[in-house]
């Protein structure tokens, strides 16, 4: 597992860097780690692995430092329109998009479709959030 924790750090730490070259946000960077590091060490079938579990609670753990990086009470309540009707709207309608889509074209039930287009929603929210405080700071 220590290999796999120090080969997953190596990779986004590089692929972070490449992509900041042209713009690209952290986040992008560290969903393109875990799909390389999921396909590269075969973890992607492993439903029931207790080291996928442990990855998994690693990057939710650096998730959680970044984010708390990035936002103090002081800048969120400079935000509040943003992120409170903004980024609630956003994943509001997100979510609803991909709950259709999942369900619609992909044929998947309706409970399943509601968790997969809330899971996406969060996702794309870290994004835009990421996105939206950026372009705050460069007109600033």
């Amino acid at each position: 597992m220590l290999e796999i924790i120090i080969v997953t750090i190596l990779i986004s730490t590089l692929l972070n860097l490449f992509l900041k070259q042209f713009g690209i946000p952290t986040i992008i960077g560290y969903i393109a780690t875990g799909t390389i590091i999921a396909y590269g060490f075969d973890l992607h079938d492993a439903v029931h692995n207790q080291e996928l579990k442990e990855i998994a609670e690693f990057g939710v753990v650096f998730l959680m430092f970044t984010i708390g990086l990035e936002f103090s009470v002081k800048h969120l309540a400079k935000m509040k329109k943003e992120v409170f009707l903004y980024g609630g709207l956003q994943v509001i309608l997100t979510a609803v998009f991909f709950s259709f889509v999942a369900n619609s074209i992909f044929d998947i039930d309706i409970k399943s479709a509601i968790i997969i287009g809330a899971a996406l929603a969060l996702s794309s929210t870290a994004i835009v959030l990421k996105l939206l405080n950026k372009s705050r700071s460069n007109t600033i």
